[in-house]
């Protein structure tokens, strides 16, 4: 089940460009720098929040996402394998939901079964194995288990979180190979996620900048963190795939940067 809610809010300044403004130049590759990083533990049912701000800058304006720009390829969640030894995309999987997909079940009663690439399926993880459910009598129900690799151009903003394992070393945390989380017991993806589209003519190239506000939600913040040191690490992507300077915030505890 994913635990890891996300929500984004842009506010900040979007050029309008005409004939009364020079038209800033910014390389068309985008740009980012750090702009403040907050926690708010509010009242339930609103969950902790981590709220890191960021300053942009690109040249082309082709920031941000959403259905619109995804394709068979481009842009979607996921990628799952067939029986006829293929991958389909999940934008293909919607139009035709009936296509047999590899399960876990399958995989064992077929232990020479590979994927395209010739090597063997991994065990159960939750990195590559996702429960699919359905509703009976109005409560879900496992459906089947099936094969998935995640598409790193799904995200936009892609965010890493480091925690120092009390020496001083900051360790990546990772929620698909975390010995707290087991499948199926997984606690979702890591802190990466969406920003909607930022201009409001995406089909026009003109420059942006302003300041991100991304908005990580997450029962599982303070369970993961507690009170131990923890840095980010993080890049924001354009929809031509052009990948931005990689900036870390500085290593700090939540109490430490608590607003609310």
């Amino acid at each position: 089940m994913r635990s890891i809610v996300i929500s984004v809010l842009i506010c900040g300044l979007i050029l309008a460009l005409d004939g009364c403004f020079t038209a800033p130049t910014y390389p068309v590759v985008p740009n980012i720098s750090f702009a403040g990083l907050s926690f708010e533990r509010l009242a339930p049912p609103e969950f902790p929040t981590l709220v890191l701000k960021l300053n942009f800058t690109d040249g082309d304006g082709d920031l941000g996402l959403d259905p619109r720009f995804e394709t068979d390829t481009a842009f979607v969640e996921r990628f799952y394998v067939t029986r006829q030894n293929q991958y389909i995309s999940s934008f293909t999987l919607e139009k035709f939901p009936s296509v047999a997909l590899v399960d876990f079940k399958f995989v064992k009663r077929n232990p020479t079964l590979r994927l395209p690439n010739g090597s063997p399926f991994p065990p159960l993880n939750c990195k590559n194995w996702l429960q699919r459910t359905k509703q009976v009598n109005n409560l879900p129900q496992v459906q089947d288990t099936v094969y998935m690799e995640s598409n790193e151009s799904y995200y936009n903003i892609l965010v890493d979180l480091f925690i120092d394992d009390g020496t001083g070393n900051f360790k990546i945390f990772d929620p698909s190979t975390s010995p707290d989380f087991t499948f199926p017991t997984c606690p979702g993806e890591n802190f990466s996620g969406r920003f909607p589209v930022l201009s409001s003519d995406p089909g026009k190239k003109a420059p942006l900048d302003g300041t991100l506000t991304y908005r990580i939600k997450s029962l599982l913040t303070e369970i993961i963190i507690g009170s131990k040191r923890f840095k980010l690490r993080i890049q924001i992507l354009d929809r031509s795939y052009h990948r931005s300077n990689v900036i870390e915030t500085e290593p700090t505890t939540l109490a430490a940067i608590r607003t609310i």
